[in-house]
């Protein structure tokens, strides 16, 4: 079993599909196993966050994706084991901090908490648990997301030094390595993971895209939707719901493109597997290249 372990938590599939690609470029592979093949302690772990999680408490909608990580990669060379969490938003912070408080006890010295025999516990202690936090910037910026990462990890049952600072990167708390990552463009702080990835899918497939942006344009004249659209009330250029549905203009751009290869497919499908990214576009990308290097730091620390 790998001593590095890594849990990343991503707000939406779409995140957890960019990394997934990004790590395959980086020579990690999807690490194909049953959870009752998984060594111990993550067997049990991936067990009981399906267990005792209340199906009557959650949407029938989420049931397939509630209990466990959408990817799982491995790298032998690193000896890095990667679990990739789709975890909701910023203002969904209730599946992070139940995760961040099942690894406390899965991590913890105190052996009432810890409901593993001793050649589990001595396995478990030889290996450097981190966890990983991405965020969009959204419209708030990158100060206030590390300022929302901070309160959820307050709201933990992890024993937080006051007034610990967490510009030092990564993070140190009981035994946990904790680290960021925040979507947006740099320039203006603002923006999230479509700001990087839809310019990295759109390189060297400019018709592609401008024929799907001439497409979407559709839906402000035709008769089905023209007079069921509700525009952003500082911008009447932004769409913001169709028919009473959010929309989100990126994410329909990408189910656009995704459609003449991946007939039928998710968004996810399209980022995950499709031709517009590749690994000679990720490997020469800045921000994908900064991903990795935050990754490894924070295991290596």
């Amino acid at each position: 079993m790998m001593k590095n372990i890594l849990f990343v938590l991503m707000e939406g599939s779409h995140d957890c599909a960019f990394l997934y690609r990004i790590l395959k470029a980086n020579g990690y592979k999807t690490f194909h196993k049953k959870i009752r093949e998984y060594p111990k302690p993550f067997d049990d772990f991936l067990k009981e966050s399906v267990e005792k999680t209340s199906i009557l408490d959650i949407n029938i909608e989420s049931v397939s994706s509630s209990f466990i990580p959408r990817f799982i990669m491995k790298n032998d060379t690193k000896d890095i084991l990667i679990f990739i969490y789709s975890t909701g938003g910023d203002s969904q912070p209730e599946r992070r901090i139940k995760l961040i408080n099942d690894l406390r006890k899965f991590h913890s010295k105190d052996e009432e908490n810890l409901e593993l025999d001793v050649l589990t516990h001595k396995k478990l202690f030889d290996r450097n648990i981190n966890i990983m936090y991405f965020l969009d910037a959204d419209d708030k910026g990158t100060n206030k997301r590390i300022e929302q990462i901070q309160d959820e990890l307050n709201q933990t049952e992890l024993s937080i030094i006051e007034n610990q600072s967490f510009q030092t990167y990564p993070y140190k708390i009981d035994g946990l390595n904790i680290g960021y990552y925040i979507f947006g463009d740099e320039e203006s702080d603002s923006g999230d993971l479509e700001n990087v990835l839809i310019p990295l899918m759109k390189k060297d497939n400019e018709d592609i895209f401008a024929s799907a942006e001439s497409f979407l344009s559709i839906n402000k004249t035709c008769q089905l939707f023209k007079d069921k659209i509700v525009y952003d009330e500082n911008d009447n250029t932004i769409i913001k719901k169709v028919c009473g549905d959010k929309y989100y203009y990126n994410k329909s751009l990408i189910g656009t493109v995704g459609q003449l290869q991946k007939s039928g497919a998710s968004n996810v499908v399209c980022i995950s597997k499709g031709n517009y990214l590749n690994e000679e576009k990720i490997l020469n990308n800045s921000v994908c290249r900064n991903i990795v290097k935050n990754l490894h730091q924070l295991i290596d620390n």
